[in-house]
Parts: C-alpha cells; sequence; structure tokens
C-alpha cells in the first residue's frame, strides 16, 4: 500500500470506522507517544494484547510502522483521536 493509501482498507476505503474500541485506544495514546509498555499498563493488559492490538490496528490503516501514521490524512488523525478520547 502506498503513502497517497495511507489511512485508507484495500478497497482505497476509509479504514478507522473498523477498528474496534481497543485498537482506537491504543492507537490514540500511541499519537501521543505512549510506548505499548506503557500502554499496557494503562489498561491493565498484557504486553502481547497491547501489541496485537496495535498491529491490528496499522494493518487496518495501511500503514506498516507507527512513525508512517504521519502519513495518514490529518482529519482522519482527528477522527481517530476523537474516538479514542471522546
Amino acid at each position: 500500500m502506498g503513502i497517497s493509501n495511507a489511512g485508507k482498507d484495500k478497497k482505497g476505503r476509509n479504514a478507522l470506522g473498523r477498528l474496534t474500541k481497543q485498537q482506537l485506544t491504543i492507537l490514540g495514546y500511541l499519537l501521543q507517544g505512549i510506548s505499548i509498555s506503557e500502554i499496557s499498563k494503562l489498561l491493565k493488559i498484557s504486553y502481547k494484547t497491547a501489541y496485537f492490538h496495535q498491529r491490528a490496528a496499522l494493518d487496518k490503516i495501511g500503514v506498516k510502522k507507527i512513525a508512517h501514521l504521519s502519513n495518514v490524512p490529518v482529519n482522519n488523525m482527528i477522527r481517530l483521536s476523537a474516538k479514542a478520547f471522546p
């Protein structure tokens, strides 16, 4: 998936609506610069569970690394943050 498709699923649709509440929460924390280790402690879940949700969310959005989240259009990231932290 190219940079221009970041934030969309394989069919080109907006992927944020397909994220679970847990995935949104974890991505919201990641966007704030909090590590997966700290997120797992905050949410009282195992590191592996937090990492699994991170990977699943990034896969749905269409990015491979957290650093690539900056390629997701800004309006999508604003909606993501709003959903994660109402």
